[in-house]
């Protein structure tokens, strides 16, 4: 039996995440490079909550400032 594809993989991955109620709503976007991999699911003209997923952003770029010193 052949392994499945890296897109059917991730897709996989997505859809049972985005079936746990818990994860409440989801627009996720892999994408290689090399354009070999590139899985959109969700909607992405629907508008969501954004705020809460940001500063998980602003964290990380501030953390990597002050390592860097600056």
């Amino acid at each position: 039996m052949a392994a499945p594809s890296a897109s059917a993989a991730i897709e996989t991955l997505i859809r049972k995440v985005d079936q746990d109620p818990k994860s409440g709503e989801v627009i996720w976007r892999v994408r290689s490079d090399d354009g070999a991999v590139d899985v959109t699911y969700g909607d992405p003209g629907r508008r969501f909550f954004i705020a809460s997923a940001t500063k998980l952003y602003v964290t990380a770029i501030l953390a990597q400032l002050r390592t860097e010193g600056r």
